[in-house]
C-alpha cells in the first residue's frame, strides 16, 4: 500500500499516453507515478500468450505508422529502449479470381498493382498519393500532433482557396464518397475502403474522410512496421525510458477515487487498497471520459455541473467493433493468388472483401444488432510472424482474425448472446479464409484458438467500452474541439489540475502517442513547466521502421 507519498504528476492508466506524457514529464525534472491497474503495461499496446506457449498475440494495436510521423518516437529514443520495427508490406486484397492487389510503401510499385484491374484508377491513386505525400507533414503536424482547431478557425484557414475548401470536403465527407467519386474498378474501390476502415470508422459515416485522407500518403511516406517481439515492447520502452529519468510505474495500482477538495482542483488519488498518493501539480488519465465522469466514474458529481454531465452521457461508443480470431499455425497461410505474386506471403495485412458492398451489408447488420452471413463476411487477416518470426516458435505463425462486428445482439441475451454464437461465427469465417488459403482448412494446421467478442474486448479492458477501442465513435459531431466533450480547453476537464490524455481525446485512439504528446504541452505550458523537447513546424517522418 502506498500512503501519503507526493508526485508532482500522477498518471491514472498504464496507457502508452499516459506512458508517453510520464515520459517527457519525468525527463523534465518532474517527478512522476504511473498506476496501471492490470499486471500487464501498455493498455492496448500489448502483447499475451493467448493460445499456445511461445504464441505472441497482440490483441488490440498491431502494425504502427502514426508513432514514426510524430516526434514521440524519436524524443523518446525509444528504439534506444527496446522498440525496434521492422518494414512489412502493410496491406493487400485477394480475391476469388486468383488475383491481388498490393500496397508497397514505394507508390509507383502500387500503382503497378492497381494498372492490373484499372489504368485509370492508377493514374488516379498516383496523382492522389504524390499531392498528399508533399502534404503530409503539414496535415500530420497541424492536425495529428497538435491540440485540435476550432471548427471555425479550421474553416477560416483552408475555406480561402480552392485546394482548402477541397481539404474541407474531404474531411467531412466519407470514404466511401471519396472513393466512389474518384475510382471506377470495384476490386480498386474494395481494396481502398477495407484498408480505411480500420481507422476505426464505417466508411460511409460522414467525418471519415478526414481519417482516409492521410492514411494512404503516410504509408508511403514513412511506411508501417511491425514491433520485433510484440507491441508491449513500444510500451516497455517507455517505462524504461521512464525509470531512466527517476519515474515510477506500478502494476496492480487500481485507483478507486480522484480526489478534489472544496476549490474544485484534483489533489491526489485513493487506491482501492485503502492507499492514498498526494498530486503536486496534477492528476493525468488516459481513461475514457465515462470512467472519469461517469455515474461510477473516479470524480464525485458534486464537482460537476449538469451541463457538463450531460456531454458525458452522451458519449458514445463505435457502433460496430470487432471481433477477434487469435490462432496459433503451425504453418503460415498460403494463398492461392500467390503464386502469381509471391509477395503477398510477405504481407502482414491481408484483406478478404471481394466487392466493396460486403463492408456496407456488414456495418448495416452490426447497426440493427445483427452478424453479417454468406457473402457478407470480409475480414482482414494480421500475420506479424511473416515479418518478425520472434512472436512464433521456429516455422509456426500467430495469425489475428479481425471482422467488423456489433457488440449487442439483437436476439435474446444481447451482447451476453456472444458467449453461445462466437465459435459458430468464427467457423463461417475460417470457411471464407479458407477459399483463398485453402490450407488454413487442413487438418493439423490451427493449433489453438482464442476467441474474442467485442463484449471480451470489454472485460478485458473497460476502457473499451461495448468493444470500442478507439476512444469513442469517430463521427464529426465526436471530433476535434468536442472530442471527449466542449467548453474547456483541449486535454482538460471542469477539475482544476485534472488532465485527460487518453484516446477519447483528440485525435483518437491508434498507437500514435498523439494524445498524450498533445497533452503534455498543454499541461506544459499551464503549469510553466520548461520543455525540453522541440516543436518543429514539420516532423517530416525522419525515419520510419528498418527495412
Amino acid at each position: 500500500m502506498i500512503q501519503g507519498k507526493s508526485y508532482d504528476f500522477i498518471y491514472v492508466g498504464g496507457g502508452h499516453n499516459c506512458l508517453t506524457s510520464a515520459a517527457y514529464m519525468a525527463k523534465a525534472d518532474q517527478k512522476v507515478i504511473v498506476l496501471e491497474k492490470r499486471d500487464i503495461i501498455g493498455g492496448g499496446v500489448m502483447t499475451e500468450e493467448l493460445t499456445l506457449p511461445g504464441f505472441k498475440h497482440n490483441p488490440h494495436s498491431n502494425s504502427h505508422m502514426w508513432i514514426f510521423m510524430g516526434p514521440v518516437y524519436y524524443d523518446l529514443e525509444l528504439k534506444k529502449y527496446g522498440a525496434v520495427y521492422r518494414y512489412t508490406p502493410p496491406f493487400a486484397s485477394v480475391f476469388e479470381d486468383g488475383r491481388c492487389l498490393i500496397l508497397y510503401r514505394d507508390i509507383d510499385r502500387t500503382v503497378k498493382q492497381i494498372e492490373k484491374f484499372s489504368l485509370k484508377d492508377a493514374r488516379t491513386y498516383k496523382e492522389m498519393a504524390e499531392i498528399w505525400v508533399k502534404n503530409i507533414d503539414f496535415l500530420v503536424t497541424s492536425y495529428i500532433f497538435s491540440p485540435p482547431m476550432s471548427f471555425g478557425k479550421m474553416f477560416t484557414l483552408f475555406e480561402g482557396t480552392h485546394e482548402g475548401r477541397e481539404f474541407l470536403r474531404m474531411f467531412m465527407t466519407s470514404m466511401e464518397h471519396l472513393i466512389e467519386e474518384l475510382f471506377e474498378n470495384d476490386r480498386v474501390k474494395a481494396w481502398l475502403l477495407l484498408m480505411g476502415s480500420q481507422v476505426g470508422m464505417p466508411h460511409d459515416m460522414f467525418g471519415s474522410g478526414s481519417f482516409f485522407t492521410p492514411m494512404f500518403p503516410a504509408l508511403h511516406r514513412a511506411g508501417a512496421g511491425i514491433c520485433v517481439g510484440g507491441v508491449i515492447n513500444l510500451a516497455k520502452a517507455m517505462v524504461k525510458f521512464i525509470e531512466e529519468h527517476g519515474g515510477v510505474v506500478r502494476l496492480n495500482h487500481e485507483v478507486k477515487r480522484i480526489k478534489v477538495n472544496n476549490n474544485g482542483i484534483a489533489t491526489g488519488v485513493e487506491l482501492t487498497d485503502g492507499g492514498e498518493i498526494i498530486a503536486k501539480k496534477a492528476v493525468v488519465t488516459n481513461l475514457i471520459s465515462p470512467l472519469v465522469f461517469g455515474d461510477k466514474g473516479l470524480v464525485d458529481h458534486a464537482h460537476l455541473d449538469e451541463n457538463f454531465l450531460q456531454q458525458v452521457r452522451r458519449w458514445r461508443p463505435g457502433k460496430v467493433n470487432l471481433f477477434s480470431g487469435h490462432y496459433a499455425f503451425d504453418e503460415s497461410p498460403l494463398y492461392k493468388a500467390s503464386e502469381k505474386e509471391p509477395d503477398l506471403q510477405k504481407v502482414f495485412m491481408v484483406g478478404i472483401c471481394e466487392h466493396s458492398s460486403v463492408l456496407t451489408r456488414q456495418f448495416n447488420a452490426g447497426r440493427v444488432g445483427e452478424l453479417p452471413r454468406g457473402d457478407a463476411i470480409g475480414f482482414i487477416v494480421l500475420d506479424a510472424s511473416v515479418t518478425d518470426a520472434k512472436q512464433a516458435p521456429p516455422g509456426k505463425h500467430n495469425p489475428l482474425l479481425w471482422h467488423h462486428a456489433t457488440y449487442e445482439i439483437s436476439a435474446e441475451g444481447g451482447a451476453k448472446k456472444w458467449d453461445e454464437i462466437k465459435e459458430d461465427f468464427n467457423d463461417e469465417c475460417l470457411k471464407v479464409w479458407g477459399k483463398h488459403a485453402p490450407n488454413v482448412l487442413k487438418k493439423g494446421t490451427i493449433l489453438g484458438q482464442c476467441l474474442e467478442t467485442p463484449l471480451d474486448l470489454e472485460r478485458r479492458n473497460p476502457n473499451f467500452f461495448k468493444g470500442d477501442v478507439m476512444g469513442g465513435e469517430l463521427g464529426l459531431d465526436q471530433q476535434l474541439i468536442f472530442r471527449p466533450f466542449h467548453g474547456y480547453p483541449p486535454y482538460k476537464t471542469p477539475i482544476e489540475n485534472l488532465y485527460m490524455c487518453g484516446p477519447s481525446c483528440h485525435p483518437g485512439g491508434g498507437a500514435s502517442g498523439a494524445p498524450g504528446y498533445n497533452a503534455t504541452n498543454i499541461i506544459a505550458e499551464d503549469l510553466k513547466i520548461k520543455k525540453w523537447w522541440k516543436t518543429p513546424a514539420y516532423f517530416g517522418g525522419a525515419a520510419g521502421p528498418e527495412e
